[in-house]
């Protein structure tokens, strides 16, 4: 009887992050029939557990329908994580340096499993257009953050993406596991990467690594923007600026070999 309580219980709290993370930037609001069909879990769970989380100010009605959107204690558990998070707060001035002397968006990358995931952003403007957002998860084969943390990954996780088929994306992105097996040596023998066109039309990204005091590549910053503006000239400019600031970084995060 014990065993089965616990098995519930657990069973409870896994639906329970299974519906936080059901929401996102493009569908932030869902109501109790929609997330039931998405997740497999009856509505009878689903309202219960929405109900629950409710209370304690995870997720909370909209004001507009009767769906729930996320609440303040998501907020405050993401800021007091981001706060104790020493490569966003050591980045933070970086990113905010990258964008002010280029123009350009910048972001603070991880892998997570299969993909990328955004740390941190500063935009100069909105109206660049470049659609993404803290905690937005990408792609890691045809991005230059995706390539530079896939270029140093060990190498199960290197073999694990390769083995799987790689989604095309654009009409540039490579699809060939051997083909991307030699970009990614080019990006480790460089010291950087750059992709154009590859994720998005017309958008070039290019992105370096941080490392830390054991010399292990942890994430990885980028410049990103229309690729109009990312001629010969513009790349090796911003080149040389991610690399100063990834110095930087990464010396402030104990690295020493630069």
């Amino acid at each position: 009887m014990e065993d089965k309580m616990k098995n519930s219980e657990l069973s409870s709290v896994k639906n329970a992050l299974r519906i936080l993370r059901s929401f996102t930037m493009e569908n932030n609001q869902k109501g109790v029939l929609e997330i039931s069909r998405e997740l497999g879990i009856s509505k009878s769970s689903v309202h219960r557990i929405l109900q629950t989380l409710a209370t304690e100010g995870f997720v909370k009605k909209a004001r507009s329908s009767s769906k729930y959107e996320l609440g303040l204690s998501v907020v405050e558990l993401n800021s007091i994580y981001l706060h104790h998070l020493d490569i966003y707060e050591e980045s933070h001035n970086s990113l905010i340096e990258l964008t002010k002397k280029t123009g350009e968006t910048s972001h603070l990358a991880v892998l997570e499993n299969e993909n990328i995931v955004y740390l941190n952003k500063v935009e100069f403007s909105p109206s660049h257009g470049i659609k993404s957002h803290i905690g937005h998860h990408n792609y890691i084969h045809c991005t230059g953050t995706g390539k530079v943390l896939l270029a140093y990954s060990e190498p199960d996780v290197l073999n694990r993406i390769l083995q799987k088929p790689l989604e095309r994306v654009t009409d540039k992105t490579i699809t060939d596991p051997q083909v991307l097996l030699k970009e990614l040596e080019k990006v480790k023998s460089l010291g950087y990467g750059i992709a154009r066109g590859e994720s998005r039309d017309q958008i070039t990204s290019i992105a370096v690594p941080i490392k830390n005091y054991k010399g292990n590549v942890i994430a990885a910053i980028n410049l990103v923007g229309q690729s109009g503006r990312f001629n010969d000239e513009k790349i090796k400019y911003y080149l040389n600026l991610l690399l100063d600031e990834a110095a930087t970084i990464s010396r402030r995060i104990g690295y020493l070999n630069f």
